[in-house]
């Protein structure tokens, strides 16, 4: 039968992420999140949330087995290092955002070949575990997003009194952009219910819902949904999100950040872009790259290179006053823009 070590390898590895995902699901993760040295007891915790007794200690059982969890007495978990390592550097945010966002996605990528089914009709991604993955893993000095981002924004002496986030999630990143650069007034937009729901509630929490608004939306249509934003933002940030603009038209891509730079302050103000740039796949497929290609093949989406993002910020009217290219394994660019 010859060697079926590695073969066997990768169908664990695909059991392993659906079972991680399983425990951030059912709260496992926020649970030691809270209190790395702490212990679950299987029993006392199914009984608190209304779990399956036999099911949590299934997953539990497997999890330690595969060394994210160490049984200190019969059937009450801690985490070992490997669990330790999956929630300090952020790793729980890559099955979070493969699993749980895009996982009917993969599961259905033979019919969508085949033409059965079509994506956005059929199937969706979840965006809510898009957001939260990608906060999760923004946070991490493994990528450095969030400071990157947040060092850049606060890098200019004439501070923006409005700021806009794009695709804002739980509002976690933009509640720091707020504080960072002291704005007076801060806007979320968000397409999931869910995600602007928690947005609000994360601004209320830290004492900042007067000084906020969350719009529920598309954020290629703006204008439509406040028309009193035009001409008005000093600070726009989108963290991987222009890219969803883009389908096989790029020049529709610029028109839609055209619409979006209409919102800014004339004069000075600033469009925040970091986003994915395909060159790193010329030579290599750092982390998770690859796989990133292939979500956005299946779902309408479109990366692309360096240079097409200049053409694009051209296209769009705006022009780049900064760049800069994050670490390599990140596959991410940050382009500073401005209107003429």
């Amino acid at each position: 039968m010859g060697d079926l070590t590695e073969p066997l390898e990768l169908a664990k590895s695909y059991v392993l992420s659906q079972a991680i995902f399983g425990a951030y699901q059912v709260g496992i993760w926020d649970h030691f999140g809270r209190d790395p040295n702490g212990t679950l007891s299987v029993a006392a915790y199914a009984e608190e949330k209304g779990l399956s007794t036999h099911h949590l200690l299934g997953m539990m059982e497997y999890l330690a087995r595969r060394q994210f969890f160490i049984e200190s007495e019969k059937r009450v978990f801690a985490l070992s290092p490997k669990g330790r390592e999956l929630l300090a550097e952020g790793w729980l945010g890559y099955f979070v955002f493969f699993v749980g966002g895009y996982g009917k996605v993969l599961d259905r990528m033979g019919e969508q070949v085949n033409r059965a089914i079509a994506y956005g009709k059929d199937v969706v991604r979840d965006g809510h575990c898009v957001a939260v993955a990608s906060e999760i893993v923004g946070e991490r000095p493994t990528h450095g997003n969030f400071e990157t981002m947040l060092r850049r924004a606060a890098s200019n002496p004439d501070r923006p009194a409005r700021v806009l986030d794009i695709g804002c999630g739980s509002g976690k990143f933009l509640l720091r952009l707020m504080r960072g650069v002291d704005a007076q007034e801060g806007i979320g937009v968000d397409l999931v219910e869910e995600a602007c729901a928690l947005a609000r509630a994360t601004m209320s929490a830290a004492g900042y819902a007067d000084k906020t608004r969350i719009l529920e939306g598309d954020a290629r249509a703006l204008l439509s949904l406040d028309s009193s934003l035009e001409g008005t933002v000093d600070l726009i940030t989108a963290m991987f999100v222009v890219h969803e603009f883009f389908g096989r038209d790029l020049s529709n891509g610029a028109r839609l950040i055209a619409e979006l730079a209409r919102t800014l302050t004339p004069g000075r103000g600033r469009l925040l872009i970091m986003d994915k740039h395909i060159d790193i796949l010329e030579t290599e497929a750092p982390l998770f790259f690859t796989e990133f290609k292939l979500i956005h093949d299946f779902t309408n989406q479109r990366l692309i290179s360096r240079a097409q993002w200049h053409d694009v910020i051209e296209m769009a009217g705006l022009h780049i006053v900064h760049e800069e290219i994050l670490p390599k394994h990140t596959g991410t660019i940050l382009l500073e823009c401005m209107l003429p």
